[in-house]
């Protein structure tokens, strides 16, 4: 099974990255941010978006909890109230 994660932030809404449910298990909320950074700056970069590819690095992503499996799942870039 897959769990989606779903990028909430300005420009960058509505990416999403798919991973293995099991996989999570092993993955802290840092692993899953780190790897959801890196497949953006490879699909940016891949399509010339030069200016998307290097706002990633200002992205302070942040994972709403719980993580729920088979579903999808929003990595934010605003603060909840």
């Amino acid at each position: 099974m897959k769990t989606i994660f779903q990028v909430s932030a300005p420009t960058y809404w509505g990416f999403r990255l798919q991973f293995e449910s099991d996989k999570l298990d092993f993955m802290s909320n840092n692993d899953i941010i780190e790897d959801i950074k890196k497949h953006m700056k490879a699909v940016f970069r891949s399509l010339n978006l030069e200016d998307l590819y290097e706002g990633v690095d200002n992205l302070d992503l942040h994972i709403e909890e719980p993580i729920i499996k088979n579903q999808v799942n929003f990595v934010c870039d605003h603060k909840h109230s």
